[in-house]
């Protein structure tokens, strides 16, 4: 009777050995799980960031992103949008298909409108051509052929008010162009907020003065 209970008491302690082993491989299988799946969570966040930081919505949260990293003092800005009233403080979206209004203020050929999207700007309040600031969302891949247009346009303009300094022009992921132009200290700025923005996705592709 003695042996028998001993042996049942080995069988017990044995099954519980296995039992518990087999709880901590499972304990860390889940373990493992859990990190893995934590580090590919902490993977898309960062690329979600990056994602986030270099993208842009539309054509007006290019000039915004860019406005907010502004390096430099800011001084009174504006625009108007898609009902050609004014906004204070940021770029808006504007109706594209509004030509004449388009051209006046921005100095972009009618032809050249007609290869984008999305048009947004911002000027300086009291002086656009101090500072004024456009972005477009290209409707196919040809970004390049919008620089060329609006590098040309810009320069044939005849100034009233004062020459803007320099223009700048970028490409933004391939799918906006930027144009800038105004003094050489505002534009420097922008620059600047474009680049810490959108980072290598913020490419020059024209810098010239328009003073010569």
């Amino acid at each position: 009777m003695k042996k028998r209970i001993v042996f049942a008491l080995l069988a017990l302690v044995m099954l519980l050995s296995l039992v518990s082993c087999g709880q901590d491989e499972k304990q860390t299988a889940t373990k493992e799980v859990a990190t893995k799946e934590a580090a590919t969570k902490e993977a898309a966040a960062d690329k979600g960031e990056s994602t986030q930081k270099n993208g842009a919505k539309d054509a007006a949260d290019v000039i915004n992103k860019a406005w907010e990293k502004y390096d430099g003092e800011k001084f009174p800005v504006g625009s108007i949008n898609a009902q050609e009233e004014p906004v204070d403080g940021k770029a808006v979206n504007f109706d594209v298909k509004k030509v004449e209004t388009a051209t006046s203020l921005l100095h972009v050929s009618e032809e050249a409108l007609g290869k984008v999207q999305e048009v947004a700007f911002m000027m300086n309040m009291m002086n656009q051509n101090q500072f004024t600031v456009a972005s477009y969302r290209v409707k196919s891949a040809d970004a390049e052929g919008l620089v060329s247009s609006l590098k040309e346009s810009i320069k044939g303009t005849q100034w009233m008010c004062g020459f803007p300094d320099v223009l700048v022009i970028y490409t933004v992921n391939g799918e906006y162009v930027v144009a800038a132009f105004g003094n050489t200290q505002a534009i420097d700025g922008f620059e600047k907020g474009l680049t810490d923005a959108f980072g290598n996705n913020a490419v020059l592709k024209v810098d010239e003065s328009l003073t010569a």
